[in-house]
């Protein structure tokens, strides 16, 4: 029989698969801003809808951040400056396509 501790060690995330994960999503969602950013500014709706996307880069972002200063220092706490970095770049994404999308994109999930 296998130790129950042993079993849920195997099923967590490392840091670093975590934080390459939220690599890629937030490439991705930076390079879809990027691309087709005149499509998100073109209707309201849209530019919700880019917002959302903005949302979810902020989380990938700051997941990002908490992970590489948990592989840097294990110990130490992760404290405000990721969640402010997090969204500047999240402003700063919506913000160059709609500042309607820069405003939902305040409102993470």
């Amino acid at each position: 029989m296998k130790n129950p501790k042993s079993q849920a060690k195997m099923n967590t995330q490392s840091p670093s698969t975590s934080a390459m994960i939220s690599v890629l999503i937030a490439m991705s969602i930076f390079l879809m801003f990027q691309l087709i950013g005149s499509w998100f500014s073109s209707s309201p709706y849209k530019a919700v809808l880019g917002g959302l996307l903005c949302s979810f880069f902020f989380v990938a972002v700051l997941t990002l951040i908490g992970n590489i200063k948990e592989i840097m220092n294990p110990t130490s706490l992760i404290g405000w400056t990721p969640c402010v970095i997090s969204l500047l770049l999240t402003g700063m994404l919506g913000g160059s396509v709609d500042g309607l999308s820069a405003l939902t994109g305040f409102d993470p999930l």
